[in-house]
């Protein structure tokens, strides 16, 4: 039997003194664990939304990227088959540009995934191999495509992107080395049609095969004086086994919404010559996905009978006897979890939404010491240096690709795993399949309101109930 006597305190919220006789003790725990309780998880645990996600560049580069908008090109020679590589090394960048993607109109979208990217914008050669260009935005970007900015016969994509109140507009192009005077005209067309448009934050970045390192008496040069734009990249871009030059070039209309620029590390495989990617920040917030910690508990290793013999020698006639109810739950939810705490394995874990499911500690040290070592091989340009960054570049494309194998092949044998729910049967399916639905919603934009930020569009939805509610 138990009397429950209910009353208020100062705050408004209920009292409750339990008088108990034939209550069992499982029973009273059981029923302020559910007072307490405002639902259930099996690994309940704080999160701490203020934190950011993760970031693979390298040190001196993280606080850099994440500081504003980034945009990233690289001359990919054939995206298809690096897109496993993409799917980490690109996570840091909120804009993908690149040139020699050497894909065709046959080719899906949906083939060409990079997780948390928004469907590619595409300019795929069809005459002919090779070529291309290719624009991704990152999920949750409002980004619209800029047709009549192209020109027939030219390997560009150019896109309009809407960002707190702002639009930007951010092309992409390439420039065969062997294009004549018909291709550079088309191509100063269509780059005067985004200059002479009435949006004043214009961006262009691709490989425009014209050496500009050390000289500005160049073709292109003088074309960039006359918009009186400005070039953001000043050091090699391209390395063969003999030379360095800068041909990826990244060109601004104004450079007072840029906050730097720089030349990244680089990191595709298996190539002598090779492309660096080319970054710019701008002045822009950068999309966001919250990462939080969780306590996990380990409870296949946990010492049951240390946890009874804890919980039996604890006072809970004391705990029960407390007159205030959030101070009684709060007494009787530390008690529990400390005897949990000292009796079952535990461990903090950062928990990132977006992160890739096979990205772990070691390929970011890996990642890491490749960027060390190519830092080092351009200052010291010692044969043995390059020699060991190409080798440890290698390295880190052969781990990524064996650790994606792994998590695909545990995959395979829970989906054929006759003991699988139902439910995470297909959830597993799909993750294998790798095409996942995104569940992150865009920017919105009525007329003139613009909600790109979390808090933008919970206030934006709840304007919008508000004033369909007072309008019927």
């Amino acid at each position: 039997m138990a009397c429950v006597h209910v009353a208020s305190n100062r705050h408004g919220a209920a009292l409750a003194h339990f008088t108990i006789s034939k209550l069992s003790l499982p029973f009273t725990i059981l029923l302020f664990l559910l007072l307490k309780s405002g639902d259930i998880h099996p690994n309940p645990g704080p999160r701490n939304r203020s934190e950011s996600s993760s970031s693979l560049s390298t040190d001196s580069y993280t606080e850099i990227i994440n500081s504003g908008l980034s945009i990233m090109h690289l001359n990919i020679q054939s995206i298809k088959p690096k897109l496993d590589i993409l799917e980490i090394e690109a996570q840091p960048y909120d804009i993908l540009i690149f040139t020699e993607t050497w894909l065709t109109p046959a080719i899906h979208d949906t083939d060409l995934h990079i997780t948390n990217f928004s469907p590619p914008f595409r300019c795929d050669r069809a005459d002919r191999l090779g070529g291309g260009v290719a624009i991704y935005t990152r999920e949750g970007l409002h980004a619209t495509k800029r047709s009549d900015l192209s020109i027939r016969g030219l390997e560009s994509v150019w896109i309009e992107l809407l960002m707190n109140n702002k639009k930007f507009i951010i092309g992409g192009i390439y420039r065969p080395p062997d294009s004549n005077n018909h291709y550079w005209t088309i191509m100063e067309e269509s780059i005067d049609r985004a200059f002479n448009t009435n949006c004043e934050n214009v961006l262009i970045a691709g490989d425009f095969n014209i050496n500009v390192l050390h000289s500005d008496s160049n073709k292109i040069s003088r074309l960039i004086t006359s918009y009186n734009a400005e070039q953001l990249i000043s050091s090699a871009t391209h390395f063969t086994e003999h030379s360095c030059t800068l041909i990826d070039l990244m060109i601004v209309k104004h450079s007072h919404h840029i906050i730097t620029s720089f030349v990244a590390d680089p990191f595709v495989p298996d190539l002598l010559r090779y492309h660096c990617p080319i970054v710019s920040v701008l002045k822009l917030n950068k999309p966001t996905s919250s990462a939080y910690k969780r306590n996990i508990w380990l409870y296949d290793k946990g010492n049951y009978e240390e946890y009874r013999r804890l919980l039996s020698s604890t006072n809970w006639q004391d705990i029960l006897n407390t007159v205030n109810i959030d101070t009684t739950a709060d007494l009787l939810t530390n008690a529990i979890n400390n005897a949990a705490s000292l009796s079952i394995p535990n461990k903090v874990v950062t928990i990132r939404p977006n992160d890739i499911p096979w990205l772990n500690n070691s390929i970011r040290k890996l990642i890491r010491k490749r960027n060390k070592i190519h830092k080092k091989a351009k200052v010291q340009n010692t044969e043995m240096l390059w020699s060991k960054f190409r080798k440890i570049r290698n390295d880190v494309t052969a781990l990524l690709r064996k650790c994606k194998s792994d998590y695909e092949n545990k995959i395979v044998e829970k989906v054929n795993d006759n003991n699988t729910p139902v439910k995470t049967w297909f959830k597993l399916a799909k993750q294998l399949k790798g095409k996942q639905t995104s569940t992150s919603i865009p920017t919105l934009i009525d007329d003139d309101t613009e909600a790109s930020t979390d808090d933008e569009k919970v206030e934006f939805f709840k304007l919008f109930l508000f004033e369909t509610i007072n309008h019927r």
